[in-house]
């Protein structure tokens, strides 16, 4: 499982934020707050981070829990 934050350029919340992964249909969007949690295979999976008007971000989860994203 995994948890985190995403927040814009001047550190507020990003509501509404692709997050997926990598070459699975497994997904969610940020609530309110910017914030996600999703359930992902293993550490060897990727989180994509999309969101129309900002360049897409993949971030390998490897032993992280907990992970914020800017």
């Amino acid at each position: 499982k995994v948890s985190g934050l995403v927040t814009g350029e001047n550190d507020e919340p990003m509501v509404g934020v692709s997050v997926s992964e990598k070459g699975t249909t497994n997904g969610t969007v940020t609530d309110a707050q910017g914030k996600f949690t999703l359930n992902v295979a293993d550490e060897k999976s990727v989180l994509v981070f999309s969101f129309i008007g900002y360049i897409t971000e993949e971030v390998a989860v490897g032993t992280q829990s907990q992970l914020t994203i800017k």
